[in-house]
């Protein structure tokens, strides 16, 4: 709470017009994610309104006993639809998506799918590759397999060019 607070602030300091804030899920129990999350993002919202700082909702996985598996807004359809109900109860276009592409690649997900989807609600996208079974961080076409990324960049790229994105990559 405090610190994502401070973080809003900071942005709205730097200049910065997002703010990308995963949902909360530890210690919340399954089916209570959306009534957890939803104060937390309205709280932040009211905030960054003041200050000019979108807050952008990203994917994630979730590690179940060494496993990974789609987390809280992994299915595009569920990030869409949170973004709208929260923009709707915000009172405007307060919200919107970074897509997380190792995370996607984690679960094993469509990124051209996930990205048309999602349509112009996506504002920002964080490149990086991951080894397909770990959380990591790793440069662009770091990890590959047989001569070929592990990561399908070229679905990401067609669908980001479908949707016409012209937002931020980290």
């Amino acid at each position: 709470g405090r610190l994502t607070g401070e973080s809003v602030r900071a942005c709205a300091e730097a200049g910065a017009g997002y703010l990308m804030v995963k949902p909360l899920f530890a210690g919340v129990a399954r089916g209570k994610e959306w009534d957890v999350n939803r104060e937390y993002y309205l709280r932040l919202a009211r905030e960054g309104n003041d200050k000019g700082v979108m807050i952008l909702l990203v994917n994630q996985c979730r590690n179940i006993n060494g496993r990974m598996a789609r987390g809280i807004c992994a299915e595009a359809e569920e990030a869409a639809a949170w973004v709208d109900r929260l923009n709707r109860e915000a009172g405007g276009e307060r919200f919107g998506f970074c897509m997380d592409v190792g995370a996607y690649n984690l679960c094993g997900q469509n990124m051209r799918e996930a990205a048309v989807t999602l349509g112009s609600r996506v504002k920002a996208v964080i490149l990086r590759e991951c080894d397909t079974q770990r959380e990591n961080a790793m440069l662009p076409f770091t990890y590959v397999g047989q001569g070929q990324s592990r990561t399908d960049w070229l679905g990401l790229i067609r669908g980001l060019r479908e949707i016409g994105f012209d937002g931020l990559l980290a």
